[in-house]
């Protein structure tokens, strides 16, 4: 008798599916959905379920979105290479992720404003900004130009006053030097044979890329694929750029936040300055940047943690393009290209991937990767088995 209810049950269930009323939308949704989670357990490889695109009228989308025309930045490629699927849904889908109206923004201005200090503290006083002969004036200059800028970002009220002292301290309490003039402080006391001499020189252009130095380019930089035949196209724009006195120079990046992990460079989640490095060797020879001894990033977080670090350079030419100190990198020249090369290579796999419609999600590490993302609860990770098909 039990057999013959459970199989009547069957039965109307079946029955009631067929009608065109009824649960049938949520059945039909139900059986999908289990057809969907028994084909993301094939084992040896990723199917169209798990971020692989494979109708053709996607890919052919995705030829045109991304194609040997479209034009990268660094941060989307590191993106990418942090986890596929967060670049589909964010750069591609575009989908915004839900915010609280009332959380902070004010790191992203803060960012903005460091930037836009620099770049006219620094644009107004070139090699003679970080001498030490000229250092009071100097920062009490800085000091009047950040107050300036900030007005003009409209940046006012009680926040951006106690935030304005944290940054640019004060000229009548030497208690309150301030993250700014602290930078220019150690600059000028630094035994550092690069003179600082370009500064926001961008290549390519996209919207909102602001001001610059003359010697900017609207050209891209273009790395070519030999599988294919196309190319990666990437525009960016370089914070600074210091030159030696032998010929060489060195690229900068101002960072208001957490610096990147330099020895990520070599796993393809850190491209910035290796991409900046190469696109001002390729684009800029005829202002004389030739051969890029190094890249390092110029910290502005706060007093304790600010100045030169992350050092990624070429050994052979240390105390002559700069002087090594606190966290770096150094290799030979020819470990030091190779790597510069390798970067080249994760930009081509990435975009290859990308042309094919791979989009899964990561196979590093999600305690590293994963932390504050907005997209987690859509993307269905599963680390194990993309460690395993990775």
């Amino acid at each position: 008798p039990r057999a013959s209810d459970s199989a009547r049950d069957a039965l109307a269930l079946y029955s009631q599916a067929a009608q065109p009323n009824g649960h049938t939308i949520a059945l039909r949704h139900l059986v999908r959905g289990l057809h969907i989670s028994a084909r993301r357990t094939i084992p040896g490889s990723l199917g169209s379920h798990e971020g692989v695109l494979d109708e053709e009228a996607l890919l052919d989308a995705l030829s045109t979105r991304l194609g040997p025309s479209h034009s990268f930045s660094a941060t989307q490629l590191e993106l990418y290479g942090h986890c596929p699927f967060r670049f589909f849904a964010q750069e591609l889908l575009n989908l915004q992720p839900l915010r609280n109206p009332e959380d902070d923004n004010s790191a992203l201005k803060r960012g903005n404003l460091v930037h836009r200090i620099l770049y006219r503290f620094y644009t107004a006083h070139g090699e003679a900004a970080e001498r030490a002969e000229n250092l009071a004036t100097n920062i009490a200059e800085l000091r009047h130009l950040g107050r300036k800028t900030a007005e003009e970002m409209g940046l006012v009220g009680f926040f951006w006053d106690r935030e304005l002292e944290r940054l640019l301290g004060s000229d009548d309490d030497e208690d309150r030097v301030g993250v700014l003039p602290h930078f220019l402080r150690l600059q000028a006391a630094a035994a550092n044979p690069a003179m600082p001499t370009h500064f926001e020189l961008s290549f390519g252009s996209y919207p909102g890329m602001g001001e610059g130095d003359q010697q900017s380019t609207t050209t891209l930089y273009a790395i070519g694929d030999p599988e294919s035949g196309d190319e990666v196209r990437i525009a960016g724009k370089i914070d600074r750029i210091d030159r030696t006195a032998d010929g060489r120079f060195v690229v900068f990046d101002y960072k208001t936040g957490r610096m990147p992990p330099v020895a990520d460079i070599d796993i393809g989640l850190n491209l910035q300055l290796p991409l900046y490095l190469l696109a001002t060797e390729s684009l800029f020879g005829d202002i004389e940047l030739r051969e890029g001894a190094g890249a390092a990033y110029l910290m502005l977080r706060d007093l304790e943690d600010c100045g030169r670090s992350g050092l990624f350079a070429d050994a052979t030419h240390r105390n002559t393009a700069y002087v090594a100190s606190g966290r770096y990198g150094m290799y030979d020249h020819e470990a030091y290209r190779q790597r510069l090369d390798a970067v080249r290579g994760f930009v081509l796999s990435y975009t290859r991937a990308m042309r094919r419609g791979v989009f899964h999600v990561t196979t590093h590490d999600p305690d590293k990767i994963c932390p504050h993302c907005p997209y987690q609860q859509g993307c269905r990770l599963d680390p194990q088995r993309m460690r395993a098909l990775s």
